[in-house]
């Protein structure tokens, strides 16, 4: 496996999906599969497809090259909700969830815990619209910050939120008002709060990586102001390792 990726190791790996360019896209969709290129086909503008194709194409390559495998030959399942993970065909497990925003893209990868990643760019709220992605206590924390804290903050939580749903693979089928992260920036981030059957905060970790947010602005322009944080991962203290992929 590469890297000799161990147990209490998570890799991060970011890259910039515009770097997907008209003379590039035959390369980078050689190893999707049909399924993969008919969802791309259903994409209405060519930047979007570009992109879906790009991110696709560095899942396929950099998850095969941890398990020896031609990205074309790896062979993905996905659960109910969506959720891809290695089929048993390949023969080796490894735990992997991709997000991607804008011309960004972030691979969380594990060879023994469940993980969910997630970034989102720092966009204008519509705040008459927000209290439908929090519970009760994230909405009356964030409602006593400060105006000028507020946008940040709300981010932080929902990049917390959408993690976490995103690593126990059920997507927002979850409650979002079923459990509790911790708000803004000055919080280590953390689930504070789960009602779930078999599951209590103390199995999950929520780390937000101390150098991706930088490499995220340095991938998409310094114009294009990213939150990029979290995974959740079946251990309280992972390794992280962030790496920059310049080409997928």
């Amino acid at each position: 496996m590469r890297d000799g990726l161990s147990a209490d190791v998570i890799d991060i790996w970011i890259w910039n999906l515009e770097e997907a360019s008209t003379s590039q896209a035959p390369y980078l969709a050689t190893p999707l599969t049909a399924r993969e290129l008919d969802a791309a086909a259903r994409f209405v503008h060519e930047r979007d497809r570009r992109r879906f194709v790009a991110g696709r194409s560095g899942l396929r390559r950099i998850v095969g090259s941890y398990l020896g495998i031609e990205p074309n030959r790896l062979s993905l399942s996905y659960n109910a909700y969506g959720k891809p993970r290695i089929a048993a065909s390949n023969g080796r497990m490894l735990h992997f969830n991709l997000s991607h925003c804008g011309g960004m893209a972030a691979l969380a990868v594990s060879s023994c815990y469940q993980v969910g990643i997630d970034i989102e760019e720092v966009r204008p709220l519509k705040e008459d619209n927000v209290s439908r992605f929090l519970s009760p206590k994230e909405e009356m924390t964030l409602a006593a910050l400060p105006a000028a804290e507020y946008r940040r903050a709300f981010y932080s939580v929902w990049t917390r939120k959408e993690a976490f749903v995103k690593a126990i693979g059920v997507g927002l089928s979850f409650p979002l008002d079923a459990f509790d992260v911790t708000v803004g920036d000055g919080l280590p981030p953390r689930l504070e709060r789960l009602d779930a059957d078999g599951n209590t905060p103390a199995d999950w970790s929520s780390v937000r990586p101390r150098n991706a947010t930088s490499i995220c602005r340095d991938a998409c322009g310094a114009d294009r102001r990213k939150a990029c944080q979290p995974e959740l991962s079946r251990r309280k203290r992972p390794v992280l390792h962030v790496k920059r992929a310049s080409r997928t």
